[in-house]
Parts: structure tokens; C-alpha cells; sequence
């Protein structure tokens, strides 16, 4: 087994997580130096992990997978169990690099925490996916739904919304500022953690870098006006995914967001892919506003997994011990640090 950093996974075909691009708008983002690594087996017996590294102390670091579902990945699932038996080697070269400990937020639809051995992984809310069937309009797609989705549906029409998808090469810049006020808005009316506050260029990089991946459904009222939006990802790995979105709360009630997924369903549908992941909610119970409103539309869900990696314990715990660390919820030290 070798393992070794490397500028890209060599695939053609990985979720959107695993890009080059979607990475490196993350890691700017975070400050952060990104790197690919690549475990070898031989031939065809390759595993990858795209990750986060930060300094904490001089040439001390410690690293973590971007926002969104990635992990360790093989187009080889039999790999899994032998990457255990060898996990050592990966762990001393994690340790030759300075790098003391590694946070990662693992993709439910994979389910790459198996990768880990069960000690490192933790649960941390249900996560929601529909497998797409095609619809003829959106007509169609409300004759099939249920009735609380029906409902919700002839509603937002009947006050004449509408939905609009543009990607990159139709948006204006008077769209997307008008999506990331919205967006920054329900943010802080929902009193998220500040990370999620992001800035507008940061918005604008996903269109930049992603182009046709990546496209912004808005919500327009008969006075033309944008009350909501939504920002979807697509991948050569058969799927859609539900990335950011917002609402401007005076319109909450002419139920937007159940139009725009509804619309959003219709179309990807007619664009072939397979799948249509709509992310977690809030809360591991499921009880939260958000939770409900993705399984209203889910036909499957999935177990979100957390995996917390310690490499050189000593390090860890004498570094937390230094800064007088105790919030132990804060498993990365530089996220304990900024807190």
C-alpha cells in the first residue's frame, strides 16, 4: 500500500465533491490548502480523499473534508476492508506530514464511512434522496404527489409564482446579487453559525468554476420581483444536489420552496439523472422544520456519518491542553480556537 498526495483524482466520473473545482472555491473560501490523496493497492485498487489542511502551530497541522458529502473514495468497494487491515501506513503518512488529526464529513449516498473502523464514526442526522422517474410537466409531477404537496403546489401557482432556472451563461449580475440577499438574510434569520454567512463572491466562484454544473432556480411573484432561490449542483455521477437556498420570509406563506423543489424534480428528471439528494436537515430527530420538508419529497433516506481521526495523540491533547481546550463538541482545534 502507498499512499501520496496528488494534484487530481484521475476519474472521469466522481461525485461533484471530488472536484478540483468545487474544492478549490472551498478552500479559498476556508483559507485552507487543498490536497488530493491517493491511496494504491496496484492496478485498479485506488482509494481517494480530497482534504482541508491548516497550521495550528508551527508546522503542526491538522485537516478536514470541505462543506457537502465527500470522504474516502474507490470505484473498488472491496477495498474497503483491506484499507482497514493497512490503515497504519495511512496513518504514519498522515504523521510524517505534521498532519495530527483528520475531521470528515462522509457522503451518505456512498456510505464511505465504512472505509473507518466504527470507533472513528459518528451519526449525525438522516440525510434525504429521491430517485428520479420523468415527469411531463409539473402538472404531472403534482397529479402524483401526495396531497399536502398537491396542495402547496397549485397554491404558489394559483398567486402566480413562477420558477425560472438559469445557469451560468444566462445569469445576470442582478440575479444572484438578489439570490445571495435572500440567501444571507434566511441565514441569519435562521441564527446559523457565522461560517455559513458566506460572501458574494464566494457565490458567484460556484458559477465561475462549476459553469454548467452548477445552476440557480429563482422564484419570481406577478410583480416580477425574486422571493426565493435555490442553488443546485449536478455531477456525472447521476445526481442533482440541493446546495444553498433562500427565502424572503414576507412570501413564506404562498409556499414557494414546495413549487421550486417541485419544479426543480420535473426538470431533472427530463435531464436524465438518476437521483436528486436533497441534504439533512437540522437535527438527528428529524423533527425540524427543514427535516420535514425534505421528506415530504424523499423516497429514500440515508444515515449522515462524521468520522473524527486522531494521528498523533500526544500532540492533540497536549495542544488542547495548552489553549485550555474544553469544549470537547470541537473536535478540530482551530474550529476550538476561532470559537
Amino acid at each position: 500500500m502507498e499512499v501520496k498526495f496528488i494534484d487530481k483524482i484521475p476519474l472521469k466520473k466522481i461525485p461533484i465533491y471530488y472536484t478540483n473545482e468545487y474544492n478549490i472555491i472551498f478552500s479559498k473560501n476556508d483559507d485552507a490548502i487543498y490536497k488530493n490523496i491517493e491511496i494504491n493497492f496496484g492496478k485498479d485498487k485506488k482509494i481517494f480523499i480530497p482534504i482541508f489542511i491548516k497550521e495550528i502551530e508551527k508546522d503542526v497541522y491538522e485537516s478536514y473534508s470541505a462543506y457537502g458529502y465527500s470522504g474516502f473514495f474507490s470505484k473498488n468497494s472491496e477495498l474497503k476492508d483491506l484499507f482497514k487491515d493497512n490503515f497504519y501506513v495511512f496513518e504514519e503518512f498522515m504523521k510524517n506530514n505534521n498532519i495530527i488529526d483528520l475531521f470528515i464529513r462522509n457522503s451518505s449516498f456512498l456510505s464511505n464511512e465504512k472505509f473507518i473502523d466504527d470507533k472513528h464514526n459518528f451519526l449525525n442526522r438522516s440525510t434525504y434522496l429521491i430517485e428520479l422517474k420523468k415527469y411531463k410537466n409539473i402538472d404531472d409531477f403534482a397529479r402524483q404527489a401526495n396531497s399536502k404537496i398537491r396542495w402547496s403546489i397549485n397554491y404558489a401557482r394559483k398567486n402566480k409564482i413562477k420558477i425560472e432556472f438559469k445557469q451560468y451563461n444566462e445569469l445576470t449580475e442582478d440575479d444572484l446579487v438578489k439570490f445571495y440577499e435572500i440567501y444571507i438574510n434566511t441565514m441569519k434569520e435562521r441564527n446559523v453559525s457565522e461560517y455559513y454567512l458566506f460572501n458574494y463572491e464566494f457565490m458567484k466562484e460556484h458559477f465561475q468554476m462549476l459553469k454548467e454544473n452548477c445552476e440557480l432556480a429563482l422564484a419570481i411573484n406577478d410583480q416580477d420581483e425574486i422571493i426565493s432561490g435555490a442553488l443546485f449542483l449536478s455531477d456525472n455521477f447521476d445526481m442533482v444536489h440541493y446546495h444553498f437556498s433562500g427565502l424572503n420570509r414576507l412570501y413564506s406563506k404562498y409556499q414557494v420552496g414546495q413549487l421550486l423543489l417541485g419544479e426543480a424534480i420535473v426538470r431533472y428528471s427530463n435531464m436524465n439523472k438518476r437521483y436528486f439528494h436533497l441534504g439533512g436537515g437540522n437535527s438527528l430527530d428529524e423533527s425540524d422544520g427543514l427535516s420535514r420538508f425534505k421528506k415530504k419529497f424523499s423516497t429514500q433516506t440515508y444515515k449522515y456519518y462524521i468520522s473524527k481521526l486522531i494521528f498523533d495523540e500526544k500532540k492533540y491533547y497536549d495542544i488542547r491542553a495548552k489553549y485550555n481546550i474544553l469544549n470537547r463538541d470541537m473536535f478540530l482545534i482551530k474550529d476550538a480556537l476561532n470559537f
